[in-house]
């Protein structure tokens, strides 16, 4: 069903993508939540959320612009690169999906605007493939998880998923990864001054040392239906991947490098969610981004997908039914 919408042109699937949003995402403007915050909320988004407090509902405005946004950005990725056809707008659709699956976290949280320069970070990755001198890609990809960071401390784990993808690229040259070094430490510089000017060095300290702290998640007090959610987004992320992987085979080599590109980004949101205590309900919506396009190609890019069509569209559909049991 999803690779038959897939073909019926780009206009249907945005008309779709505006009603689902609409219906999703009504109740939370009739009844605003208030910002999300947690001791792993970087200083970028407490100022953020210091001016949104005051006024709910434009915090609520601005938390759906950021996740349309995302998807648009998502879509625009994927299909810049050939990843997904161009006019198709089901990425769009899964993502915005899967970012709505708890009524109670449509609101504004840390992981919407650092998830906007993960992935900026994702798209100079992507763009660095066939460069003989990437140094200006590879500093403005670490620069984006840095600032990432800012606003989500433990955005900063996904220089992991950075320095895999160099690996993937076959870059061995010290000057790639010195860069990277040098492109996430200059936002904290940045900060640091700012602090020492407002004479709270310590707390910045503080804040650093929670960042890199391993504490080891905790259930976060999940219901039984937001466990359920939790475990079949797990196996969906493994599923999909799978037969993405199988499937791009045949591909060229810039096809199949770019898909472990975003493997090796799941693989650094998965680490966040595994060793950054309290990440759980938050951090899980930076997983989104590479499950809503495993999601995708597995229903629409395979070929005879007729049994990962239908396991997608059963995933989709239990999300939606989560979301009014929530």
């Amino acid at each position: 069903m999803l690779k038959r919408l897939s073909k019926t042109g780009f206009f249907l699937q945005f008309i779709i993508f505006l009603a689902i949003g609409t219906i999703l995402w009504f109740p939370a403007f009739v009844q605003p939540v208030a910002p999300v915050v947690s001791d792993l909320s970087g200083p970028l988004y407490a100022a953020l959320n210091s001016l949104m407090q005051a006024n709910l509902f434009i915090s609520t405005i601005i938390a759906a612009l950021l996740v349309i946004s995302q998807a648009f950005l998502l879509h625009v990725l994927l299909a810049s690169h050939d990843l997904i056809p161009r006019d198709s707008f089901i990425d769009a659709i899964i993502f915005l999906i899967l970012m709505s699956w708890q009524p109670a976290m449509l609101c504004l949280k840390p992981a919407m605007p650092a998830g906007i320069l993960i992935l900026l970070s994702l798209f100079t990755i992507m763009k660095m493939y066939g460069e003989t001198d990437p140094y200006k890609h590879v500093f403005t990809a670490s620069f984006s998880i840095g600032i990432a960071s800012l606003f989500y401390q433990p955005a900063i784990f996904f220089m992991a998923g950075l320095w895999f993808c160099l690996l993937t690229y076959r870059i061995t040259s010290w000057r790639e990864w010195f860069i990277t070094i040098i492109g996430l430490i200059l936002p904290l510089i940045y900060l640091f001054s700012y602090y020492y000017w407002q004479g709270s060095v310590n707390h910045g300290l503080e804040m650093v040392v929670r960042a890199f702290k391993i504490q080891f998640s905790t259930n976060d007090n999940f219901s039984s239906v937001e466990w359920v959610f939790l475990v079949g987004a797990l196996l969906m992320m493994v599923v999909t991947s799978l037969i993405t992987l199988n499937a791009i085979q045949d591909k060229v080599i810039s096809i199949r490098r770019k898909n472990w590109i975003i493997l090796d980004f799941a693989f650094a949101g998965l680490l966040i969610l595994l060793i950054a205590k309290g990440t759980l309900k938050t951090g899980l919506y930076l997983v989104m981004m590479p499950l809503a396009y495993f999601m995708t190609f597995a229903a629409i890019s395979v070929k005879k997908s007729r049994i990962s069509d239908l396991i997608v569209l059963l995933f989709v559909l239990m999300v939606i039914v989560l979301h009014y049991l929530l």
